[in-house]
């Protein structure tokens, strides 16, 4: 019997989870490039202390998503590989 079986990413579920948010609060716990946990409770489309300017890349083709931390008014890019909870939609 042949099956078929289809795999959604736990990379790719996050992102879509995030982007369904619609700026809405949500938190994430993920590991940072030193190797320590972090929580963050963040936004998306925060358009706050923008220059104009723009990045030099885009972010999704590194994996990455841009993100508004409330706590320290700052935008942070996660990377989305090493996301270990997520608590979209919760906040």
């Amino acid at each position: 019997m042949l099956r078929k079986i289809f795999f959604v990413t736990f990379k790719t579920m996050t992102r879509e989870q995030i982007m369904q948010t619609g700026g809405k609060f949500f938190s994430l716990t993920f590991i940072k490039k030193d190797g320590t946990a972090r929580k963050i409770t963040a936004r998306i489309g925060v358009r706050k202390n923008i220059k104009g300017v723009g990045l030099s890349f885009n972010p999704s083709d590194h994996g990455l998503i841009v993100v508004y931390d409330i706590h320290k008014r700052a935008y942070r890019m996660i990377n989305l590989n090493t996301i270990v909870l997520t608590n979209v939609g919760l906040c």
